[in-house]
C-alpha cells in the first residue's frame, strides 16, 4: 500500500458558504457611509421593493387572466365538439406569469377521406373483374 490512507481528500468547495450574504455585505457596508449615503441606499431599497412589488402583482394579473383564457376556451371547445361533426380549428393565446402559452387545437373528420377510399378501391376492384 502506498499511503493513500493518510492523503487528505479534496472536498468540493461550497460556492454558496464561501459568499458573504448581501445582508452580511450591507450590515458591514452600512457603518462606513455618510447619512447622506445612508439616505440614499435606503431611497433605492424602497424602490428597488416597490418595483418588486409590482412585477409580483403584474405576474399574478398575468396568470389569472391567462387562467381565465384557458377556462373560455375549454368552454369554446365544448361548445364545438357538442353542435357540430364538421371539422374546426381553433387558436388561442394567452399571457401567463413567466411567458405565453400558443394552443391550436384541430379536429379533423377523417371519415369523409375514408369512405372516397374506399369507393376507389371498390371501383378499381370491380374494373379489374370486369376486365377479365
Amino acid at each position: 500500500m502506498s499511503g493513500s490512507k493518510n492523503t487528505p481528500q479534496k472536498k468540493p468547495m461550497d460556492v454558496a458558504s464561501s459568499r458573504p450574504s448581501i445582508k452580511s455585505s450591507l450590515d458591514a457596508l452600512i457603518p462606513s457611509l455618510t447619512d447622506e449615503q445612508r439616505q440614499s441606499l435606503a431611497q433605492k431599497a424602497l424602490e428597488s421593493q416597490l418595483e418588486l412589488g409590482v412585477k409580483a402583482e403584474e405576474a399574478r394579473l398575468r396568470f389569472e387572466n391567462s387562467s381565465d383564457d384557458m377556462d373560455r376556451t375549454i368552454q369554446t371547445l365544448r361548445g364545438l365538439e357538442n353542435s357540430t361533426t364538421s371539422d374546426y380549428e381553433l387558436t388561442a393565446r394567452s399571457q401567463t406569469a413567466s411567458g405565453q402559452i400558443d394552443l391550436k387545437i384541430t379536429k379533423s373528420n377523417n371519415m369523409a377521406v375514408i369512405v372516397i377510399a374506399v369507393a376507389i378501391v371498390v371501383g378499381v376492384v370491380s374494373l379489374l373483374i370486369l376486365a377479365k
